[in-house]
């Protein structure tokens, strides 16, 4: 399951359904003003994909598996953006 929040994080930069709609409510809120101040409309939609902007300039992730044996390549194959948007 790990993997699969980490692969559609990285390949979108959304993981669908990780927030409440009540979570996601007081984000939107939270980022109203720095919308308004980058002269932008503060509509949900905005607000929301500002918030992914900010997310997916200052997410940094460490992520260690062991070369040895095929279970990185499975994992490769299974979740490519592991290996498409990562530096390795």
């Amino acid at each position: 399951r790990m993997l699969l929040v980490l692969n559609d994080c990285l390949s979108n930069g959304d993981v669908p359904d990780l927030y409440t709609p009540e979570d996601k409510d007081s984000i939107i809120a939270a980022v109203r003003n720095e919308v308004k101040a980058a002269g932008l409309l503060d509509s949900r939609h905005n607000c929301w994909d500002f918030f992914l902007d900010k997310v997916r300039t200052n997410l940094h992730v460490v992520l260690c598996m062991s070369p040895i044996g095929d279970t990185l390549r499975a994992r490769c194959r299974k979740f490519p953006a592991l290996t498409a948007c990562c530096t390795m």
